[in-house]
């Protein structure tokens, strides 16, 4: 059978290149499976039987009670899409694995069942692996479908160390390779605080794309995702698949002669009003930086000060003279003038979100103190910002927003 070889980027700039493979960790409740609801066309391996939390999402499931449903389930799916599309109820572009650690507990569940045991043997964990790795081999190599893996987590404390991991919770070495199976392994971070806005208590989201020392399986491969990306469980796909393929411009769907496909070429991308305005705002910073380099010299060269020669006094019959001192001798260093008294500081004024008491009472005046180190507010370019509207601006504008401009954002919005 001759080998088949592609263009890797004409692969990606075609519709059915840009697929999602995904692995998202989590504990339960996280909202690993409602994230999975905004991806298009989606169809759910329902190995837990918990699909409560998308009760108000139009998607579809299958129930997974055995290996075999979920096997049937892949072959469907392996079907041209106008077939899979009649079999499975409408068309499909994407598929969730509901979760990984389930089917694994199915695998050892039927696997002694089998072999009629009570325990597992070291030649039944080896068939978990290899059954395990022919699952995710197979969905991940649906080439035109994005592919979810959700899998819950455990602890594993190291002995020597006492650090404490969190990874896949599927017993065995297969645990440790379910990562490799995808392009991304992000981590869902649930964090509750209360909106200073409202008072309530509130669930912040959002999925940790790097590694940490507790989780040193999570990966970006596409090295186009944030650190922390905000989670809304509305627009979370289109965001994803805009940063990760926003850059590549996408080619033709279905060229009438092959020569059209061969000659295509990506089209030169307009730059957009945004773009120039980041432009010109680099290049302004650039200019400046330029013209502040060229304004620092060097400190001028202080002359050497001329050695003074030692004098001393000689009383006389006539008088009082003053005479040199041998050659070599000089002259005590003349003592400092004593520094001027420092100058009195301006009260500066203080941003909304410093603590100041509102019953009016004189405190004093501030000490004037330096910017504390950190983020900035992205309008106004303050670093005095409360905590909780870093976390909440973030979540919900994307960017950081000191408590005056967060407010007026609500406002408009």
């Amino acid at each position: 059978m001759p080998i088949e070889i592609i263009d890797v980027r004409q692969h990606f700039a075609q519709h059915a290149g840009q697929t999602i493979k995904m692995l998202v960790g989590g504990p339960p409740g996280a909202g690993k499976t409602r994230l999975g609801s905004t991806f298009p066309n989606v169809i759910f391996a329902d190995a837990e039987g918990r699909l409560l939390s998308i009760r108000d999402r139009s998607v579809r499931a299958v129930k997974i009670a055995a290996i075999k449903d979920l096997e049937d389930l892949r072959g469907e799916l392996a079907q041209r899409p106008d077939i899979r599309a009649k079999r499975l109820g409408g068309p499909v572009d994407s598929v969730v694995i509901d979760t990984c650690d389930e089917l694994a507990r199915l695998i050892i569940k039927e696997r002694l069942q089998a072999e009629r045991k009570e325990q597992m043997a070291i030649a039944d964990w080896g068939h978990l692996a290899d059954k395990l790795r022919d699952i995710l081999r197979g969905f991940r190599n649906l080439s035109d479908l994005n592919v979810l893996f959700n899998v819950h987590l455990r602890s594993a404390e190291d002995s020597e160390t006492g650090r404490v991991e969190y990874r896949p919770a599927i017993q065995g070495a297969i645990g440790h390779e379910i990562p490799e199976y995808v392009d991304e392994a992000v981590l869902m971070v649930a964090r509750p605080m209360t909106d200073p806005v409202t008072g309530e208590r509130v669930i912040v989201r959002h999925l940790q794309t790097y590694p940490d020392a507790q989780h040193d399986w999570l990966k970006d491969h596409s090295g186009s995702l944030p650190l922390e990306f905000p989670v809304d469980f509305s627009t979370d796909y289109e965001r994803l698949a805009k940063l990760i393929f926003g850059a590549i411009p996408v080619a033709p769907q279905s060229p009438t002669r092959a020569e059209e496909a061969t000659a295509w070429t990506p089209p030169a991308s307009a730059p957009s009003a945004e773009d120039d305005a980041e432009r010109e705002r680099l290049t302004e910073e650039i200019r400046t930086s330029a013209l502040e380099m060229q304004t620092i010299t060097a400190p001028p060269k202080k002359k050497a000060a001329a050695k003074k020669k030692a004098t001393a006094t000689l009383t006389t019959s006539e008088g009082t003279v003053e005479i040199e001192a041998p050659e070599g001798d000089v002259a005590p260093p003349e003592p400092p003038a004593p520094p001027p008294p420092p100058a009195e500081l301006p009260v500066e004024a203080t941003h909304p979100d410093t603590a100041v008491p509102e019953n009016g009472t004189d405190v004093g005046e501030p000490a004037v103190e330096e910017q504390p180190a950190g983020p900035a507010c992205k309008v106004c370019g303050t670093k005095d910002i409360n905590e909780n509207y870093i976390e909440l601006s973030e979540a919900r504008w994307g960017e950081i927003l000191c408590r005056t401009h967060f407010l007026e954002r609500n406002k408009q919005k």
